[in-house]
């Protein structure tokens, strides 16, 4: 079932031979909030990204909380249409060994 797919960066099939595969569109996150806030009219049916930056966006972030209930809201939103057009959305992170979120 598409839908979102949060998991670390190591776990690709470009690191662990039974690793999870990529999806086609490489987008960073900024970039996928933008374009789904705009509407999903403009994203094609059975498409599938891979966004990443989700680490760097909070890292940086002075609010951290006030921005991931951002992030999740927008994600959220738009959950239910991109179900229906059978989007998958991968959301890929770096482990940050030492660095508290």
């Amino acid at each position: 079932m598409p839908g979102y797919k949060i998991f670390e960066e190591r776990y690709l099939n470009i690191y662990k031979e039974e690793g999870i595969a990529p999806n086609e569109i490489k987008i960073g996150l900024l970039d996928f909030l933008r374009e789904i806030r705009g509407g999903t009219e403009g994203i094609p049916r059975l498409s599938s990204f891979m966004v990443v930056g989700i680490d760097e966006v909070l890292y940086l972030a002075e609010d951290r909380e006030k921005i991931s209930l951002a992030i999740h809201k927008i994600l959220q939103s738009a959950a239910a249409t991109l179900e229906r057009k059978m989007v998958e959305v991968q959301i890929s992170c770096i482990e940050r060994r030492g660095r508290r979120f």
